[in-house]
């Protein structure tokens, strides 16, 4: 018995081109959709994921951003957003199954548990029925933790594309975040660190904190934006290379 189920990513097709192999991203058409089929996806929740979600959509609620708040919260800790689930669900739908050309339609979700930073969900998306005079499918969704436990599910609505389509994947460039105070704190351990070896006094370890905030380009009394070109060349210990 044929087993329909993959991994995004996992079971990918490629096509050499003298020496280099080319991940392709393919669909899978209406006709070739069967009741059943289903398509994994796995995805580790970040820090990282969390701010850049609250960047993109503008959803700064502290539950997901402010660890002080959080830890008075009913879940004690910062949670991912809802919809980052939710939309690791349209990742499966638009690039794997159905993939490229597929319309969503509608998607009805409920959350059922928090998604903390760590946590491992794997994406399942099953077809369910299919209607073949409008060429919709619909589709069961749900996201489950590393310990089985639901924490979104629902049903997608799609129509799934008539004519195959087999593409090379577009690779999206890495986005790094400007962390002023993430640089701070890592000069001040290196600062603290030649302290603790060289014995320095407490009037010139101020000094080299007052340095450290120069170079990550945070102020003491708050976050200004700094002028890189005055800084360029910072060292942990009080000076600067020209």
């Amino acid at each position: 018995m044929r087993d329909n189920r993959r991994f995004c990513g996992e079971e990918v097709a490629t096509r050499a081109i003298t020496d280099i192999r080319v991940e392709l991203i393919e669909n899978r058409t209406f006709e070739e959709i069967k009741i059943g089929d289903t398509a994994l996806l796995e995805r580790t929740l970040t820090e990282q994921d969390i701010m850049l979600f609250a960047v993109m959509s503008g959803d700064i609620n502290p539950a997901h951003v402010d660890p002080e708040y959080a830890m008075s919260s009913r879940f004690r800790e910062v949670i991912g957003h809802g919809m980052w689930s939710g939309a690791l669900i349209s990742t499966v739908l638009g690039t794997d199954f159905p993939g490229p050309g597929t319309i969503y339609l509608s998607q009805n979700l409920r959350f059922r548990r928090p998604v903390k930073v760590g946590d491992t969900i794997t994406i399942k998306v099953t077809a369910k029925e299919k209607d073949a005079t409008k060429g919709k499918v619909v589709l069961d969704t749900e996201c489950v933790n590393q310990d089985g436990e639901v924490v979104v599910s629902g049903t997608a609505e799609v129509i799934a594309p008539k004519e195959k389509v087999r593409r090379p994947k577009v690779y999206l460039p890495p986005v790094h975040f400007d962390d002023k105070e993430m640089r701070f704190r890592e000069i001040m351990g290196r600062v603290e660190g030649a302290q603790a070896c060289t014995g320095c006094d407490s009037d010139r370890l101020s000094g080299r904190r007052r340095f450290a905030r120069r170079c990550s380009g945070s102020s003491e009394a708050g976050h200004h934006r700094a002028d890189p070109r005055r800084h360029r060349g910072c060292d942990p210990r009080g000076r600067g290379s020209r």
